[in-house]
């Protein structure tokens, strides 16, 4: 039973880590990075999360300047 439930935590524990973080960038919060541990699927998972927001990011800061650039003439 213990085992089942470390195996559970070990396998949960990086998705609500996700998850936490796909909130904050609901919220508006762009500068969210999530702590990679592993180097299996869900570590993966969560590399990639980190560079969608890194581009996401860069995209956003890219249209802002864009717009006061606009703004400007």
């Amino acid at each position: 039973i213990g085992l089942s439930f470390y195996l559970s935590a070990w396998i949960t524990r990086p998705l609500r880590d996700i998850e936490k973080a796909a909130g904050r960038i609901i919220e508006g919060n762009w500068n969210v990075s999530i702590q990679v541990e592993r180097m299996d699927e869900i570590g993966t998972l969560a590399q990639t999360f980190n560079l969608m927001v890194d581009n996401m990011r860069r995209l956003i800061d890219q249209i802002r300047f864009s717009n006061v650039d606009l703004e400007s003439r």
